[in-house]
């Protein structure tokens, strides 16, 4: 990987680390599944759902997206062919993840709701390894204030 050969002195080699926010988060989810050992850490923030049906539900079935009709032709809806929806969740492989998971996501979160976290952890702590992860309340969260 070129960040560990780079030879850069400020880039510690054997420390690196993924980072995503919303449908980075879902990068950081698919990556972590599909290159175990990658990085040394990761984390997510507000991912979206590790359940693609769930995030074409969410963000382009409601806006009559054209790609959601082919994908369903070609593949099938979840109900009508499930092991497709199945083989292409990175919750079906969560068992290859030999990575720290730390996941921060906020309870009053509408655009990447609650839910899309709830599955790596149902998964993980079936299998007692669940990743650590942070509930921020919008009602306690920090504020900054105005200038």
């Amino acid at each position: 990987m070129a960040l560990r050969s780079s030879g850069r002195p400020e880039i510690d080699g054997d420390r690196i680390g993924l980072l995503g926010r919303s449908m980075g988060g879902g990068v950081v989810h698919n990556t972590l599944v599909v290159a175990p050992g990658l990085f040394d850490a990761a984390v997510a923030f507000a991912p979206v759902s590790s359940r693609p049906q769930e995030n074409i539900d969410h963000f382009q079935r409601p806006d009559g997206d054209p790609i959601v009709a082919e994908m369903e032709a070609g593949h099938g809806t979840p109900e009508e062919n499930p092991a497709f929806w199945k083989e292409v969740s990175p919750l079906t492989y969560v068992d290859r993840v030999t990575e720290p998971l730390l996941i921060h996501h906020g309870t009053a979160d509408d655009t990447c709701p609650m839910g899309s976290t709830t599955g790596p952890r149902e998964v993980q702590e079936d299998r007692s390894e669940c990743p650590s992860a942070n509930a921020l309340d919008a009602a306690s969260a920090p504020r900054q204030s105005s200038p």
